[in-house]
């Protein structure tokens, strides 16, 4: 299957194109760090692995797999990433491929609050070219004398070191994946201009018709940030949907509880991400009305 994402031909410019990107942290990434405690993290993953492979079996079925979301993990930030298609007339096209987006991100707020994880992030419009560098085809290289480190095999046994016959190795093509975004390079500098829990859009989100769906199903929250109006994602709207796996009282008392925890570092961060939650129906309904007087 061809690269559907931003791929370029080896005879073609490599452009800009539009895209959906965002990006979260960990913020207390450290503390798993500095108290070895990455095991804990993990158990995390796995269940995002596991939601996230789920929500694309239901996808898949319908012809959608094309269009999920890439997603990336380093460290304390998992990057997302997903092809518009701004530059063709597919208007139904960009409204799916944004709700799946949107859908993705709220499912993992809401793993990572079950997890009682506090993330921060932001995601939106933008433009991105993703390439793949590659070696070339894959060959079999004829084995010389095996030259085997006496240490190697206090690691790997022998079938890991040759994995095929022992007179020739398969080695495989190797390569380079990369991706090239603003959003991506200036994440540093638009995360800490951010000081809430949560994954927040940009008010000129409502300006776009392929946002609608997501807007008017409550994917999306209007909310107010340091006076600032935008969209914060809703991980309720995706916890409500499977409440015997993301039971939504617990959670919010579990935010409530940061909130209110003054050892908690974040708690003020805990306090500001809560306070949408309480108001999101009122705000809901203003939005609805703004957008109808328009």
């Amino acid at each position: 299957m061809p690269d559907p994402f931003f791929s370029g031909d080896n005879d073609k410019k490599l452009s800009l194109q539009s895209a959906l990107m965002a990006v979260v942290e960990i913020l207390n990434y450290d503390h798993f760090l500095q108290t070895d405690r990455l095991h804990e993290l993990h158990k995390f993953y796995e269940e995002l692995t596991y939601e996230v492979y789920h929500m694309r079996l239901k996808n898949y079925g319908y012809g959608f797999e094309v269009i999920q979301p890439e997603i990336n993990i380093v460290s304390d930030r998992i990057y997302f990433s997903s092809r518009l298609y701004l530059e063709d007339d597919v208007p139904e096209l960009n409204m799916m491929v944004f709700k799946i987006f949107t859908d993705t991100l709220n499912l993992l707020m809401a793993v990572g609050l079950k997890h009682e994880l506090p993330l921060r992030g932001f995601a939106g419009p933008g433009t991105g070219a993703r390439s793949v560098a590659s070696s070339g085809l894959a060959a079999r290289v004829k084995m010389k004398d095996g030259m085997i480190l006496s240490d190697m095999l206090k690691v790997f046994n022998f079938d890991q070191i040759f994995p095929d016959e022992v007179d020739q190795k398969f080695a495989p093509a190797l390569n380079f994946a990369s991706f090239h975004s603003a959003n991506f390079y200036n994440a540093t500098s638009i995360l800490k201009e951010i000081d809430a829990i949560g994954i927040y859009f940009p008010a000129k989100m409502e300006d776009y018709p392929y946002a609608e769906v997501a807007i008017y199903s409550d994917m999306l929250i209007e909310t107010s940030h340091d006076g600032n109006m935008g969209f914060v994602c809703s991980w309720q709207n995706w916890a409500e949907k499977y409440p015997e796996k993301f039971p939504v009282e617990e959670v919010n008392a579990t935010i409530q509880a940061c909130s209110n925890d003054d050892k908690n570092i974040f708690s003020s961060m805990w306090r500001s991400f809560g306070q949408y939650g309480i108001t999101q129906t009122e705000s809901r309904q203003q939005g609805i009305g703004r957008r109808a007087k328009g």
